[in-house]
């Protein structure tokens, strides 16, 4: 929505007319999905944060492992390290990008998604690298970034109109 102030926040007299011209329960619904998108997109960076410490961890301990003497596990351990140092980028794009999005920024729309499909992709990839039990996580993994993108494309309206 363009604002009156240019700042996007105080709606025009001609977004009011076009919102007043339309149902109650519409105006909400479009209001209610990109509060929820955008919390939706915050929480995934915060929990990719904060799951990218024990990837780099893993990773950093087996990287060692991998130096000193088995050098199967480095190769493991500097993947792990890398999509550690990736997540934690993403999740903080994301965290920016869903605060935009509460502004209904489009800019805000295009770096979630990025993001997003980022962190799909690290998680895609890393399947044919990661052994056994892990490659089960990273499957499981490609579940919530799959959905959130879905999700945002689903909601990139109001997003695009801005």
């Amino acid at each position: 929505m363009a604002g009156a102030s240019g700042n996007g926040l105080i709606p025009s007299e001609s977004d009011l007319a076009k919102d007043a011209s339309k149902p109650l329960t519409a105006r909400v619904v479009r209001t209610g999905s990109v509060i929820a998108i955008s919390a939706a997109v915050i929480a995934v960076g915060v929990l990719g944060i904060v799951g990218s410490f024990g990837s780099l961890l893993l990773g950093g301990a087996s990287f060692l492992a991998g130096a000193v003497a088995w050098e199967w596990l480095q190769g493991f351990g500097g993947g792990m390290l890398f999509g550690g140092i990736l997540q934690i980028i993403a999740g903080v794009a994301q965290i920016i990008g869903g605060i935009g999005m509460l502004f209904v920024e489009k800019w805000a729309w295009w770096l979630a998604f990025i993001a997003t499909a980022v962190v799909f992709l690290e998680q895609l990839l890393g399947i044919g690298s990661a052994p056994g039990v892990l490659a089960i996580v990273r499957v499981v993994g490609l579940i919530v970034p799959g959905l959130l993108l879905i999700g945002l494309v689903l909601t990139r309206k109001p997003f695009w109109r801005a």
